[in-house]
């Protein structure tokens, strides 16, 4: 046949990526016995290493792989310092073992010297790491599995992480440095169980998969440094101090998360907690099927002050003792946010902090009971002009709305009102009074149902100068 050409076919394992091979017999194997450690050869049997220092002896292994080569590590606990992986190679164990069975299936127990990773692998590419346990020994260990590089020739590519605990450390999963360029991109993490960290995994920078992974009891769940794009699908974090942190300067920081589970009892899921000298970071963060749940001693759910936000929750539950504030925005006029169809079991509100206030696009479809845009200039402010809030539900689909005020007049002649631009429409207004701090709530349910969706709605006071009403708090309450 002219113009044809035959190729070998490359068999896969069915069912799995792409980058992981057929199952293969181990081209090392290693050993504990009696508290020496041996490897061996896979094909001859030839041993190739002996010692009570179990760290030479994995290291020994793995100088000898060739690219492609699998070393196999039997069960048992290895007493180890820093092992150096390369390009290229499998590490496999037996069972990656349960936190509270400490001899159980292999385990790489960190005995070096303070800070170091247990498994290194910075600089390195196309690497497998399976089916082991780490124990950073009460967070002498600085990473359990570090990679990644600040070189972009060296980054970390192609990966492969799956069915590894990691206990202890002061970091679980270390995937680059400070800085934004290089470090690990385009590789999958899989099973990972990561528990009593200071940080669970910090830094995944571009496309990388997380899946079925649990990040627990740490400090820190995920920290999120600049250029951080990542996808998270049935991962858990339960128990953290913060599940999500925003850390470093203002790059684009991409995340979605897909059914996952977030659990935090004294701080929000979501946290920046300050902004550097280069400004905010930029957040474009999706939610979708996911479950949410804080302690009533939590500020609020989601804090996105110091981020430039574009959120979207689309489904998911919102539960836990959190009856406050749920969603904290410092307004901006790049943020918006998007919930759709959230079954809600506490009062869902979302609120800017920021004196002048900035516009705040949000859309609300269909979630129940009910749902707060809040703007709050976080301290009494005179001569306040304008707030923005972009009305994107479906004015249909609103039960119920009211106008919240808490204001001090100032002058028997100061108010404060909602007022639609496009349609023209004055409504939700206070009446004027005596000086003092007073609290108005404002049925605006008629109005409100009466605008077109995309409307934008202003709170402004009345006013000017020294005379001009004070406002601390406004807020429209949609019952969605």
């Amino acid at each position: 046949m002219v113009g044809v050409s035959w190729v070998p076919l490359e068999v896969l394992r069915p069912g799995k990526a792409d980058s992981e091979p057929v199952t293969q017999a181990p081209s090392i194997i290693v050993w504990v016995d009696g508290g020496t450690a041996y490897a061996k050869d896979g094909r001859t049997g030839k041993i190739i290493a002996e010692s009570s220092d179990h760290a030479s002896v994995i290291q020994a292994a793995i100088n000898a792989l060739e690219e492609g080569g699998k070393l196999l590590i039997r069960r048992g606990v290895y007493n180890v310092g820093t092992i150096t992986g390369k390009s290229g190679i499998a590490i496999e164990g037996e069972a990656c073992g349960r936190m509270d069975d400490p001899g159980a299936g292999t385990v790489l127990k960190y005995t070096g010297a303070s800070g170091g990773a247990v498994l290194d692998f910075t600089g390195a590419r196309w690497f497998q790491i399976r089916n082991v346990k780490i124990d950073g020994s009460n967070k002498l260990a600085g990473a359990g599995i570090a990679c990644g590089s600040q070189t972009l020739d060296t980054r970390t590519k192609d990966a492969l992480v799956e069915n590894v605990s990691i206990f202890h450390c002061r970091t679980g999963l270390k995937l680059g440095g400070e800085g934004w360029s290089g470090n690990t991109e385009d590789s999958e993490f899989r099973h990972l169980f990561i528990a009593h960290c200071d940080v669970g995994i910090d830094y995944a920078h571009t496309m990388n998969n997380f899946f079925a992974c649990t990040v627990a009891s740490c400090g820190v769940g995920y920290r999120a440094r600049p250029a951080a794009m990542s996808n998270f699908h049935g991962c858990v974090f339960s128990g953290n101090g913060i599940d999500i942190e925003y850390v470093g300067d203002s790059f684009v920081n991409v995340h979605n998360f897909f059914g996952c589970w977030f659990e935090a009892a004294t701080t929000s899921i979501i946290k920046r907690p300050t902004q550097p000298a280069l400004g905010k970071a930029c957040g474009d963060i999706l939610f979708s099927g996911c479950h949410f749940a804080v302690g009533s001693g939590a500020e609020s759910l989601m804090d996105f002050r110091n981020i430039i936000a574009n959120i979207h929750i689309i489904g998911g539950r919102v539960a836990g003792g959190l009856t406050t504030y749920a969603v904290i925005f410092d307004s901006d006029p790049g943020t918006k946010a998007q919930i759709r169809g959230v079954e809600n079991g506490r009062q869902l509100t979302f609120s800017g902090s920021r004196t002048g206030f900035a516009p705040l696009t949000l859309t609300l479809q269909r979630c129940q009971p009910g749902a707060y845009i809040t703007c709050n200039s976080g301290a009494s402010y005179a001569g306040l002009d304008s707030s923005d809030v972009w009305l994107d539900a479906e004015p249909s689909d609103v039960v119920k709305a009211e106008a919240i005020y808490i204001w001090n007049p100032n002058t028997t002649a100061g108010g404060i009102e909602l007022y639609a631009a496009t349609a023209g429409l004055e409504f939700g207004k206070s009446e004027p009074g005596a000086a003092g701090w007073r609290t108005d709530v404002i049925d605006v349910t008629s109005a409100v149902r009466s605008l077109t969706q995309g409307e934008r709605i202003i709170i402004r006071t009345k006013g000017n100068g020294a005379t001009a009403p004070q406002l601390s708090l406004a807020i429209l309450r949609l019952h969605v």
